[in-house]
C-alpha cells in the first residue's frame, strides 16, 4: 500500500504562496495564443444568439399548440355535453 503525503505552504495574510507565483510565469504571447480569434468570436456570438431566437420561437410555438389541443379538448367536451 502506498502512502500519500501532502505538503502544505505556510504564508501571510494578503501574501501569494510561492507556488502559484512560479506557475504563473506565462509570457503575454503565450497567453495571447490560448485566446479565441477574433473571426471566431465574431462567427460564435450571432450563432449563438440565433440558436437562443431559435429557441424562443420554437417554445413559442409550442406554447401556441398547448393552448389550442386544451381549448379543442375543452370544446369537444362542451360539444358531448350538449349532444347527450
Amino acid at each position: 500500500m502506498e502512502e500519500k503525503v501532502f505538503v502544505a505552504e505556510v504564508v501571510q495574510a494578503g501574501e501569494v504562496p510561492a507556488s502559484i507565483q512560479q506557475g504563473n510565469q506565462e509570457s503575454p504571447e503565450a497567453a495571447q495564443s490560448k485566446r479565441l480569434p477574433r473571426f471566431l468570436l465574431f462567427l460564435l456570438i450571432p450563432l449563438g444568439l440565433l440558436f437562443l431566437l431559435k429557441l424562443l420561437v420554437v417554445g413559442f410555438f409550442l406554447a401556441v399548440a398547448g393552448i389550442t389541443s386544451y381549448l379543442v379538448f375543452r370544446l369537444a367536451s362542451l360539444l358531448r355535453k350538449w349532444g347527450k
